[in-house]
């Protein structure tokens, strides 16, 4: 893991605050976690006589990730009416902004129909990837929005039985996150 981290804090009037912090990173590694999208389970390797055919992106991976947070606090408005300082003075108004990158994924075959689940003929699990085709992105730039990855980047033509196809891990990005929340 390799990052650049930068972080603004500032305190201002009588009690609001910002703060907000920049993450650039890379993180590599040779084996997936298993066990789902927040734990940490096993790991396995595709083959272990060459482990570095499973190099690439981790599930954590995010290159670029930005949080911000402001709390205003309102004056009290003690020397107005009642009505006044009871309705409108000592609010506070806070919000948290979060954007991020997307999450590495890694694209396998699948089953063909009248195959085996095992395209790849090596007999081993998880190693069903195709091959890149060249000068093709990865992200779709046409179709339906929830369509993401461009299915004319793969392919299996030219594929051999036995073989690994050159399509890495964690090769493509993900769709990227954002979210603001407020609160009063």
């Amino acid at each position: 893991y390799h990052s650049l981290q930068t972080q603004l804090v500032s305190r201002f009037g009588h009690g609001s605050q910002f703060q907000a912090s920049y993450t650039f990173s890379r993180a590599i590694g040779d084996v997936s976690l298993t066990g789902g999208e927040n734990s940490v389970g096993g790991s396995s390797v595709s083959l272990l006589e060459n482990p570095g055919l499973d190099r690439g992106l981790t599930q954590t991976h995010r290159k670029h990730i930005f949080n911000a947070s402001l709390v205003l606090v309102l004056p009290e408005l003690a020397d107005k009416s009642d009505f006044v300082k009871n309705v409108l003075g000592g609010w506070e108004i806070g919000t948290i902004a979060q954007a991020s990158s997307g999450r590495p994924v890694t694209v396998f075959t699948g089953a063909i129909p009248g195959l085996t689940n095992r395209v790849s003929g090596t007999g081993l699990s998880g190693n069903q990837r195709p091959n890149v085709v060249a000068g093709q992105p990865c992200h779709a730039t046409s179709g339906p929005p929830e369509q993401i990855l461009n299915p004319d980047a793969w392919t299996l033509t030219g594929f051999q039985l036995g073989t690994f196809g050159n399509s890495g891990r964690g090769i493509c990005e993900g769709p990227n996150f954002a979210q603001v929340d407020l609160a009063l």
